[in-house]
C-alpha cells in the first residue's frame, strides 16, 4: 500500500507527498502495537521460564527431602528390624530361662523329705511346726512354718 502511494505521489505531484506523510505515520504508529505486543510476548516468556526455573527448584527440594526421609526409613527399618531381631533372641532367653526354672523348681519338689515321715508319733505343737527338707546338696534342713525360721542344725524340741 505504502508503494502505491509512493509512486501516485511521485507521478501525481506534491499533494501526494501529504498522503504519503499520513500512511508513515499509520504505519509507525501500527508497528508500535505489533512492537509492543512483541515486547509483552517475550516478557511473559521470560515470567513463565522464571516460574518455571522456580518450579524446577522446588521439585529438586523436594526430591532431595523425599530422599532424605526416604533413606531415614530405610534406616529406621534396619534398626527395627535389628531390634525385632534381638527381641526373639531374648524371648527364646526368657522362655530357655523359665523352663530352666520349672525344671529346678520340680527338682527342689522332688528332694523335699516328707514331713510326716521325719516326725515322731509323740510330737507336741512346737514339734508340728518343723518341717525337715533336702537342699539341693542333700543337706538336710529345718524350716518351721510358724516362726518362718530354717537351720541345718536340728531344733532342740524334735
Amino acid at each position: 500500500m505504502a508503494k502505491k502511494s509512493l509512486k501516485n505521489g511521485i507521478n501525481s505531484g506534491s499533494g501526494d507527498i501529504e498522503e504519503i506523510g499520513v500512511e508513515m505515520k499509520d504505519r509507525s504508529s501500527t508497528q508500535n502495537p505489533v512492537r509492543n505486543e512483541s515486547d509483552d510476548k517475550e516478557e511473559q516468556i521470560r515470567l513463565l521460564q522464571q516460574t518455571l526455573k522456580m518450579h524446577e527448584d522446588e521439585i529438586r527440594r523436594q526430591k532431595e527431602d523425599l530422599d532424605s526421609a526416604s533413606e531415614q526409613l530405610r534406616t529406621q527399618s534396619s534398626d527395627l528390624h535389628s531390634a525385632e531381631f534381638e527381641l526373639k533372641r531374648k524371648t527364646s532367653e526368657v522362655q530357655a530361662l523359665n523352663q530352666l526354672v520349672k525344671a529346678k523348681d520340680e527338682e527342689i519338689k522332688s528332694l523335699k523329705v516328707n514331713p510326716t515321715q521325719t516326725k515322731s508319733t509323740n510330737s507336741t505343737k512346737d514339734e508340728d511346726a518343723w518341717d525337715k527338707f533336702a537342699d539341693e546338696k542333700g543337706n538336710l534342713f529345718y524350716y518351721n512354718k510358724k516362726t518362718k525360721e530354717s537351720t541345718y542344725e536340728k531344733p532342740a524340741n524334735l
